[in-house]
């Protein structure tokens, strides 16, 4: 396919696609203008839908009834108006067809059943916002039918439908006119209001951009229609002219020639890349002479490229044998240095290269083998113990150096072995002593931890004596001071037997005066009966009787002062008996002070005494702990002597080891 007729193909393309761009822009907009007209229309009925809703409120909060909510709902939304003559309405979910409960324009709808034939021109129905849009099965389906039925299905959505328009006089159209409305469903009151606005200007305004925008692309076709066909003109002319150079290049392998660039376009950046072209070729003869210059420096690798012809083709072929000449020489070079790296000098030089660099490193070559070969059977007789070998072969340079390093080397291993194998004897010989020290200190691990749990046991046990002793003494601590209240209270009796005693001394006292009294009376009545009994005698006959009773009286009276001398010695000798047993109750409570002062002290020893066994209870409890620790350490201890004796019979065995391989070299 020629040039033209791409640059052709091209542009009818490009018309083609901003065709489909034009249409799609149409449709595009269209779709958008008519997504603005539903929001649009969805938001005004939500916020009449806001304003029912404002009504229910009101019935739930502030106990309106629902008829008046209703009612002034109905006139609130009766009175509402959008764009000057726009409106909601209401009707109510009835089947199979609803009934208009309000209609603000046309009264006489109100309470009527929606079947007029007039409603049959639902053509789209959209449940929901986003729900599909659904064509009916043939464009008269009842409006409020449809209305219900998206309600039904997602609270809202959209109708479209056909209705006549209203007269600016009165009255209406009779073409009708493409209408779309939403309606929402009124949650509790069963309630469906909805609003309607025309879309037919949609239509309108899209086949207003459909001539809009079908000039507009007329336009860019003429412009587009020039430009390819000035393109074919730029394009071709110089095209042919480059085509013409290059078959006279490639002719005359004239490689001077060039094209002249009138240009920057991509013809004129062809043109240059020809120019680049033939720059190429001329740098392909500067390279014949980098390959020499290489060849002069010892480079060997290089070789002419380029795609020469003529003289130069036979000069390249001249440069390119010289240097694969010069290159097999250092490849077989190259392979005895390899030999050499890898340990190989039996390699020689190949037979392919001649002169004396063959003979000089081949001499070289032998040289070092035999050398080498001196070494290795050194090194094999030291591989098997004999140390005594030493290199003979001759070797100049770098080589005798190395001679003179194997053999001191030598020697100077002998010597290391035989220090080694002493030293490992004495090795095996202190690991020995260490083992049976080792296992000493093991034995006096296990008895330590012996030892330590013995004393462990009696360390718990004196901590269970002192517990009790603790115990005990409490409860002595306790009886003690039972004791000193029975002492107090003791004493306390004692001070009112003392006051008792006292009371009967004192009593007896009394007595005793009163015994005084009635032996003072007796020996008056004594005296009188005396004086009865000599007045009787006086009185003759006639005292007789009277000397019989003073007779009595006065043994009564004698019987009397007997009687109270008796009573007297009594209460004096009670008397006696209550001052000493004063005193002894006296004594009896000084000795009651000191048993009370002494289970005192005894309560504060018995206190002190077992604030001290507590205390020692926390130190034998430490002690316990501690001997668990030392138990524990001594554990460790035994098993680390364990190990450490398993690491010297290692050792031992190691340096045993150590002292028969060192055995197998002879020095």
């Amino acid at each position: 396919m020629h040039v033209k007729t791409r640059l052709i193909l091209g542009g009818l393309i490009s018309l083609i696609g901003l065709l489909i761009v034009a249409v799609v822009a149409l449709f595009i907009e269209k779709s958008s203008m008519l997504e603005d007209r539903k929001v649009k229309t969805r938001h005004l009925v939500e916020s009449a839908h806001s304003l029912v809703l404002h009504f229910q409120e009101l019935e739930k909060s502030a106990g309106m009834e629902r008829a008046a909510a209703q009612s002034a709902a109905m006139q609130a939304i009766k009175a509402l108006r959008y764009e000057g003559k726009d409106y909601f309405w209401i009707h109510d979910l009835g089947t199979p067809v609803p009934t208009m409960l309000m209609h603000p324009t046309v009264p006489s709808l109100n309470g009527k059943v929606l079947d007029a034939p007039v409603f049959n021109s639902a053509t789209t129905v959209q449940a929901g916002v986003q729900g599909p849009v659904v064509r009916t099965s043939d464009g008269k389906k009842n409006i409020f039918v449809a209305f219900n039925e998206v309600v039904a299905q997602a609270g809202d959505g959209f109708v479209t439908y056909d209705w006549s328009k209203p007269k600016a006089g009165g009255g209406v159209t009779e073409t009708l006119y493409e209408k779309l409305s939403y309606v929402k469903k009124v949650e509790g009151w069963d309630w469906v209001i909805g609003s309607g606005i025309y879309v037919d200007d949609v239509e309108t305004r899209f086949w207003q951009l459909a001539g809009q925008y079908g000039v507009l692309v007329l336009l860019v076709m003429l412009v587009l229609a020039f430009v390819i066909r000035w393109q074919i003109q730029a394009i071709i002319g110089p095209l042919d002219a480059l085509r013409s150079l290059v078959s006279s290049v490639q002719e005359s392998a004239d490689f001077s020639r060039r094209v002249q660039v009138q240009q920057q376009d991509e013809v004129g950046q062809t043109a240059m890349a020809f120019n680049r072209l033939m720059d190429a070729q001329q740098h392909a003869i500067a390279e014949v002479n980098g390959v020499v210059e290489a060849i002069a420096r010892g480079d060997f690798s290089q070789r002419v490229q380029a795609d020469l012809r003529g003289d130069l083709a036979i000069m390249k072929e001249a440069v390119n044998a010289s240097a694969q000449s010069v290159e097999q020489t250092m490849h077989a070079l190259q392979q005895v240095m390899q030999a050499l790296y890898n340990g190989d000098f039996s390699q020689r030089m190949s037979s392919d290269v001649k002169g004396d660099l063959r003979a000089a490193v081949d001499k070289a070559m032998q040289a070092m083998q035999t050398l080498l070969d001196d070494v290795g059977s050194v090194m094999n007789r030291v591989a098997q113990g004999d140390m005594r070998g030493r290199v003979h072969a001759e070797g100049r340079g770098d080589l005798a150096t190395l001679k003179t390093h194997i053999n001191h080397s030598l020697d100077a291993l002998g010597q290391t072995m035989q220090t080694i194998n002493q030293n490992t004897r004495q090795v095996a010989a202190a690991a020995n002593e260490t083992s049976q020290a080792i296992s000493q200190i093991s034995d006096g691990a296990q008895n330590q931890m012996h030892a330590i749990g013995q004393l462990a046991n009696a360390v718990r046990e004196t901590a269970s004596s002192v517990s009790d002793v603790s115990r005990n003494t409490e409860t002595a601590s306790a009886r003690s001071r039972e004791s000193m209240s029975i002492v107090r209270a003791g004493r306390d009796k004692m001070a009112t037997m003392v006051e008792v005693v006292n009371g009967i001394a004192a009593n007896s006292e009394k007595i005793n005066k009163i015994t005084e009294v009635i032996e003072g009376i007796a020996n008056k009545t004594n005296l009188l009966s005396l004086n009865a009994a000599i007045e009787a005698a006086r009185a003759g006959e006639h005292g007789k009787g009277f000397s019989v009773v003073a007779e009595e009286v006065g043994k009564l009276a004698a019987n009397s002062a007997q009687s109270t001398q008796e009573i007297a010695q009594l209460v004096q000798q009670a008397v006696t008996e209550a001052r000493r047993a004063v005193e002894t109750v006296r004594e009896v409570s000084r000795d009651m002070e000191k048993i009370e002062q002494g289970a005192h002290e005894s309560d504060g020893m018995m206190q002190r005494i077992s604030a001290a066994l507590e205390q020692q209870s926390l130190a034998v409890q430490q002690i316990n702990s501690n001997m668990v620790n030392l138990n524990q350490i001594a554990e460790s201890n035994a098993s680390a002597s364990e190990e450490i004796t398993a690491t010297v019979i290692e050792l031992s065995k190691i340096a045993d080891g150590t002292r028969r391989e060192v055995d197998k070299f002879t020095v």
